[in-house]
């Protein structure tokens, strides 16, 4: 393994990937001496300025940074021009498929729900993910979006019925189909006929599910891991990609693919981690992570491979709320 890891040419500060004279592993440190003052360059941008000086080598942390940041950021003012517009979500298009095709792989049992997708990579990107195009079995909406699970929640409004909706899935998982999943905690359900979606790149930038126009989503929550997470399946998430460098057993209730960023996570937490990123440290060629990335993401949205959290039954929600989440 490589002893440190410089993110860009301009950094003035790298990670150790294993422990330095008086540098942990995983910590920054100073590639080159440092003035009081002077902006520490790190992703090739400032990520704050030096509080004393600093000498080549040394760990660079709390004590001797500071941000470079003051007051209170809002962000409600802000627009966009046409030309900042980031490219527009994939455009839906219906046609049909085979049953028999659409529920190979699928995880459930409705077979009127489940479609077979289509994603086409745009012009630039031919090639990835296995060719110019994949697929993945998913279930159409009513609004155009497709699902990637039909679970049934039971979710209660007040704490203390909580013992009662775990009644009340014991039941339902009695009096309902072998393969339906049901969780204590807004139901979903879909019976809509067999069809297929084809996402299409979109190079002209027209269309959103299907619409005219483009622009970026800011979704308002916390960075609490839980919170955040739910509030982006709220939204209408559904796969959460989440990376961690020191393991979580945590999912949301949409599937939550949890990335390593360092292989021994990896090792020692399998129970908690889905893929191991840290290989790229290892010197495995970029381009090759993400093909096995993409072709991994695919999987697990078409359930042909369900994630550790689900394996597990690890499926949370937390409402954003004033006040402290535990």
């Amino acid at each position: 393994m490589k002893e440190f890891l410089q993110i860009n040419p301009l950094d003035t500060v790298a990670v150790a990937l294993q422990a330095m004279p008086g540098v942990p592993a995983g910590h920054k440190f100073a590639l080159r001496d440092i003035a009081e003052g002077e902006d520490v360059i790190k992703y090739g941008y400032p990520i704050g300025h030096a509080t004393r000086a600093i000498r080549k080598g040394e760990l660079v942390d709390h004590h001797n940074i500071a941000t470079n940041l003051s007051g209170t950021l809002d962000y409600s003012g802000i627009t966009l021009k046409e030309t900042d517009s980031p490219p527009a979500l994939p455009v839906l298009e219906g046609s049909s498929v085979s049953s028999s095709r659409a529920r190979e792989g699928a995880i459930t049992n409705d077979s009127e729900g489940i479609s077979a997708c289509q994603i086409h990579s745009a012009p630039s990107q031919k090639g990835r993910a296995g060719g110019e195009s994949s697929f993945f079995l998913g279930f159409p909406r009513p609004d155009g979006q497709v699902g990637i699970r039909n679970d049934i929640w039971v979710i209660p409004t007040v704490g203390c019925v909580n013992g009662i909706c775990r009644q009340i899935v014991e039941k339902a998982k009695i009096d309902a189909p072998p393969a339906l999943p049901f969780w204590e905690g807004a139901v979903t359900n879909d019976s809509e006929g067999i069809s297929a979606c084809q996402i299409h790149s979109a190079p002209s930038q027209k269309g959103r599910a299907g619409g005219e126009s483009s622009g970026i989503f800011l979704l308002s929550a916390p960075g609490n891991d839980l919170v955040a997470s739910t509030a982006l399946a709220a939204a209408g998430c559904q796969l959460v990609l989440f990376t961690t460098g020191r393991g979580t057993p945590f999912s949301t209730f949409v599937p939550t693919l949890k990335v390593s960023t360092n292989s021994e996570l990896a090792r020692r937490k399998p129970q908690w981690i889905d893929f191991d990123a840290g290989v790229l440290l290892d010197d495995v060629p970029m381009e090759e992570l993400l093909q096995r990335f993409i072709a991994y993401i695919i999987d697990v949205a078409s359930g042909r491979i369900r994630t550790t959290a689900e394996i597990h039954g690890n499926a949370e929600f937390a409402i954003f709320k004033t006040g402290v989440t535990l």
